[in-house]
């Protein structure tokens, strides 16, 4: 009990996880391991290790090294904290520890029921006030850790549909592109096969008879026959005509008879 209020003192004022309450719940000789580390019976091993790592963070006595008395106290509490710790860390300790306990509560609760036929009523002092409302407020932490955890998984979940929604409607509207190219496409050819039909097939002329070709051949023959060309491809009446011309233009001697030559 000395201990209990020296350490209760010296701890009173250092912070809201520090509190006299906390130190008497660790260094009652009456409280289990769970109750030492603020657990319940059924905690995992991630929330021991969480409550562990709490408690080692306020009452490691590197944090008191200028006072050695409260040094000197925090090395008592890790103690405890350590030992408790140890025992639900170890599935084969923590299993023999609950079978244990359950023994020692048994028997606890024959004695004090058969103490309180004895003694009548209990009178509550205020350590057992302190120690209930410490396990509500454990309680009630937990739960509202459990369902804060419960929301973010929830908003995970939804976060994920969301996206795999989005995907899907992405993927859907992507493959509407791809049927729509292809119909307009399909149809392009559809429309440029039926221009292709309409459009009108050219006939190569029709070669003339062989009485036409012979009488065409027999013209142009006469036709050559009839025309003389000198060497230079023109033909001598043309040349007649050219000099025709030019002597007339200068007026000369001999126009009247070359005149009447040409004419002729």
């Amino acid at each position: 009990m000395k201990w209990l209020i020296v350490f209760s003192l010296l701890f009173a004022s250092v912070g809201f996880a520090q509190t006299a309450d906390e130190v008497r719940r660790i260094m009652n000789p009456n409280s289990s391991f769970y109750d030492i580390l603020g657990v319940s019976k059924n905690a995992t091993d991630d929330e021991i290790k969480t409550a562990y790592r709490k408690l080692l963070k306020v009452y490691h006595p590197d944090r008191y090294q200028q006072d050695p008395v409260k040094s000197k106290a925090a090395t008592e509490v890790l103690k405890k904290v350590n030992i408790a710790r140890d025992t639900l860390a170890d599935p084969m300790a923590r299993r023999q520890y609950d079978v244990k306990i359950k023994a020692t509560t048994a028997t606890t609760t024959a004695t004090s029921a058969k103490s309180a036929a004895s003694e009548g009523p209990k009178k509550w002092t205020p350590e057992d006030f302190s120690a209930k409302q410490a396990k509500e407020a454990a309680e009630k932490a937990e739960q509202a850790a459990k369902e804060k955890a419960a929301a973010a998984a929830k908003a995970r979940a939804e976060a994920a549909a969301k996206d795999q929604a989005e995907k899907a409607a992405h993927e859907a509207k992507a493959a509407q592109a791809r049927a729509e190219e292809a119909a307009r496409v399909a149809k392009a050819n559809a429309e440029a096969a039926k221009a292709a039909e309409a459009k009108p097939v050219y006939e190569k002329p029709k070669t003339p008879p062989a009485s036409s070709a012979a009488s065409t051949a027999e013209k142009t023959a006469t036709y050559t026959e009839k025309t003389v060309f000198s060497a230079d491809g023109i033909s001598a009446k043309a040349k007649e005509a050219v000099k025709f011309y030019q002597e007339t233009s200068r007026c000369g001697e001999g126009f009247f008879k070359r005149f009447v030559d040409v004419m002729l």
